[in-house]
């Protein structure tokens, strides 16, 4: 989980989006049925699935990404499986999990530098602190 505080909030129709300040940065959710009592300045915990993140080993400024929630990380370990592989990130001495198929994995080693990707509708906020 990542201790954030928002920083911005903005509901129309019933989607709000959402713009926070962590260790990792600036972080952006879009989310439905957002409680209401939801505060700039407040505090919340949030959290992703280990296999919402994308990683790349470049970054193409030119591309049209699709989320703001871009960071560049070390991969620190990799423990390879047969289908899946489990990787250990780290960005600013925060570390967390991820899932890629074993076929992407093999094209990244312990100590690579790559970008991970965080879709904005896959980022959520598990508890109001």
């Amino acid at each position: 989980m990542l201790k954030a505080i928002i920083k911005d909030i903005l509901t129309i129709d019933g989607i709000t989006q959402i713009a926070f300040s962590s260790d990792l940065g600036d972080v952006f959710m879009l989310g439905l049925e957002i409680s209401e009592d939801i505060k700039a300045g407040g505090g919340a915990l949030l959290d992703f699935k280990s296999s919402d993140i994308l990683l790349l080993s470049e970054l193409n400024l030119n591309s049209n990404l699709g989320t703001r929630n871009i960071f560049k990380v070390k991969i620190f370990s990799i423990i390879r499986g047969s289908i899946v592989s489990n990787l250990t990130l780290e960005i600013n001495s925060i570390k967390f999990d991820i899932t890629l198929s074993s076929n992407l994995a093999d094209k990244f080693n312990p100590n690579d530098e790559a970008y991970a990707l965080l879709g904005e509708t896959s980022l959520y906020i598990s508890e109001f602190l």
